[in-house]
């Protein structure tokens, strides 16, 4: 399945905007929180956090769509918002959103 694909899917957008945000808090801890506080750099820390804030409200908005539009189910809502809290996360529920059922609509 192409990235284009799955992007066509409400659960495929998840899966995407987690990994977008799991990046992004990856970036954040091993690039730049070493530059900030090792370096003394804190320009790279005010541009990358509002990016990952950004794209965790991002993906908790679309999860909230899931669950309250198209019934979802709050057990899979918490489970994904839940994962986007822990490092790697994201990437470590991924195999189990593909296996998700696509939403009622």
């Amino acid at each position: 399945m192409s990235l284009l694909d799955t992007w066509k899917t409400p659960v495929g957008k998840i899966r995407i905007s987690g990994a977008l945000e799991g990046f992004s808090f990856v970036v954040l801890m091993l690039i730049g929180l070493p530059l900030k506080y090792g370096m003394g750099i804190p320009e790279v820390v005010k541009v990358t956090g509002p990016i990952h804030g950004m794209l965790l409200m991002w993906l908790w908005y679309q999860v909230a769509g899931l669950v309250w539009e198209q019934s979802w189910g709050y057990r899979r809502g918490a489970i994904v918002c839940g994962a986007s809290l822990l490092p790697f996360g994201p990437f470590l529920i991924d195999g189990w959103l593909k296996q998700q059922p696509a939403p009622i609509a």
